[in-house]
């Protein structure tokens, strides 16, 4: 309990299948990467859903957003519990995600619960991304991590919809911070 929020939050952050797969080097299968890193999202998230559920709440912030170190620290806690719980898709833990995602008062806890939905495809995870589209869309770099997340979706309908947003007239192809966060 006297360890920062900072360290609790990197602590339970896994490293990415990007890193995953760099340190496997070669003969990488991205799916069994992926398949591995989900599975053990889930488990810990099963295992330790009392204490993040405690942690998550305890790193309530209250007042209104700003970027005061203390609430960035709780901010990035809560979110990291966050991901975890819904990991496990319960129906508690997705509908957590969800209020936190409604609740917002910021966009860095709106996209963690974005991200965490998206991460499971949740039931309501395209009408998601398509909120969080009209809301921040005329943001470059948010416009980035929002390509990023329909990217990484593990939908049916992830290369669907990445072939479609490359379709899009107004995709700015010549930019290769779009293509690269797509």
């Amino acid at each position: 309990d006297d360890i920062d929020d900072q360290a609790k939050s990197l602590a339970l952050s896994l490293p990415s299948e990007t890193d995953l797969a760099r340190a496997l080097g070669t003969d990488v299968d991205p799916q069994a990467v992926h398949d591995v890193r989900r599975s053990l999202m889930a488990d810990l998230g099963t295992r330790l859903s009392t204490r993040l559920g405690e942690a998550y709440d305890r790193s309530a912030v209250g007042g209104g957003y700003t970027q005061d170190a203390e609430q960035v620290r709780k901010r990035a806690l809560r979110n990291q519990c966050l991901a975890l719980l819904v990991a496990n898709q319960t129906p508690a833990s997705l509908d957590l995600a969800r209020s936190h995602y409604d609740l917002a008062d910021n966009m860095t806890d709106r996209i963690a619960a974005l991200g965490a939905l998206v991460s499971v495809w949740s039931e309501d995870a395209a009408h998601l991304l398509g909120d969080f589209r009209k809301r921040f869309g005329g943001d470059p770099l948010v416009f980035d991590k929002w390509l990023a997340l329909n990217a990484g979706a593990p939908d049916e309908g992830c290369l669907p919809r990445i072939e479609a947003l490359l379709a899009e007239p107004d995709f700015p192809r010549n930019n290769p911070n779009r293509l690269r966060a797509l």
